[in-house]
C-alpha cells in the first residue's frame, strides 16, 4: 500500500504522540524510584534497588523514545541530524535506524563485566524493537496507528 504525504504526516504525529506518552510514563516511574531511594528509612534505598528492574526498563525507554521523538520533531535522521526531510523520509530513516540499533545490540550481546550495563543494554534492545515494530506496522497498516 502506498501512503500519501498526508497519511505519512498523520502517522508521524500519532507515533510521536504515542512515544511521548511512553516518555511521560517512564519519567513517572523514574521519579517514583528517586523518591523511594531517598526515603527516610535506612533500608529504603536498598529495597528500591533490589526491585529496580522496572526502572531499568523505564530508563532505556526514556533514552530510546526521546531519541525517536526528537528526531521526528526535527524531521531528521537520529544518528546524523542533518537536513530537513519529509515525513515519508523521516519515518523511513528512523525505522531503518531502529533496525540498525537492534541488530548492533543483538550482535554485541552482553559483554560487559557490569551486570547493570548488560541489563540496560538488553532493555535498550527491547525498546528499539518496540520502535521498529511500531514504525514498521504503521507504515504497513497506517489505519492501526491513526484511528481517524
Amino acid at each position: 500500500m502506498t501512503m500519501t504525504d498526508e497519511e505519512y504526516e498523520r502517522v508521524a504525529k500519532r507515533l510521536a504522540e504515542r512515544f511521548g506518552q511512553e516518555i511521560n510514563a517512564a519519567r513517572d516511574i523514574l521519579g517514583k524510584f528517586a523518591r523511594d531511594v531517598g526515603g527516610p528509612k535506612p533500608w529504603d534505598a536498598a529495597y528500591a534497588m533490589e526491585w529496580g528492574h522496572v526502572e531499568f526498563k523505564a530508563a532505556a525507554r526514556l533514552k530510546v523514545f526521546s531519541t525517536v521523538v526528537d528526531a521526528m520533531r526535527l524531521h531528521r535522521e537520529p544518528d546524523v541530524g542533518s537536513g530537513v526531510m519529509s515525513y515519508r523520509n523521516s519515518l523511513d530513516h528512523i525505522r531503518r535506524y531502529a533496525l540498525r540499533e537492534m541488530m548492533q545490540k543483538a550482535r554485541s550481546g552482553e559483554n560487559s563485566s557490569s551486570p547493570t550495563a548488560n541489563l540496560i543494554e538488553r532493555e535498550e534492545l527491547a525498546a528499539w524493537s518496540v520502535v521498529f515494530d511500531d514504525f514498521d506496522g504503521a507504515m504497513e497498516h497506517p489505519w492501526h496507528v491513526d484511528p481517524s
